[in-house]
């Protein structure tokens, strides 16, 4: 998908597509598994003082990811990190 993310949920037999901001989150997200940062920059490209609204609507887009199974929070592992070597 140009400039754009598909995903398929197997289980559902069903496409989801994102543009825009969705698909930075997305990327983001796959990459380094955070979205730190990204309210900052959304807020510079938009001319805005304030990351918080920006916040917020990446939030509510996890959210709705996480909602619909797409993402599940990663557990997490016990006696610290391991590096791979």
């Amino acid at each position: 998908m140009p400039r754009g993310i598909a995903v398929l949920d197997p289980k559902a037999d069903r496409w989801y597509q994102f543009d825009g901001r969705g698909a930075v989150i997305w990327e983001a997200l796959a990459a380094q598994g955070t979205t730190d940062g990204l309210a900052e920059e959304f807020a510079r490209q938009d001319g805005s003082d304030t990351a918080a609204g920006q916040q917020d609507a990446i939030t509510a887009f996890i959210t709705a990811l996480s909602d619909t199974g797409l993402i599940c929070e990663a557990p997490r592992r016990r006696g610290g990190t391991r590096r791979a070597r």
